[in-house]
């Protein structure tokens, strides 16, 4: 079978697009799912990955916020 993949701005996915897309990442389990919709819509862009219609997975170009950003290069030393 085929993968389609599908590239856009949240703004431009339907609801059902954003629900698969947070499904899958609470599937991983390594993501907190307070507020997570939220980071979802701020991405610049995300990628759902389908298969006979149905996503099988994601990916993202995040925009950090500046606090994580912060911690992120403070950890790198």
């Amino acid at each position: 079978m085929s993968l389609e993949t599908t590239i856009k701005k949240p703004a431009d996915c339907s609801q059902e697009e954003l629900a698969d897309f947070e499904h899958l990442i609470n599937e991983g389990g390594e993501v907190t799912a307070v507020g997570l919709r939220g980071r979802i819509l701020q991405a610049e862009k995300l990628v759902l990955i389908n298969q006979a219609g149905r996503c099988v997975a994601i990916g993202a170009i995040k925009n950090p916020n500046p606090g994580y950003k912060a911690g992120v290069f403070n950890k790198a030393g």
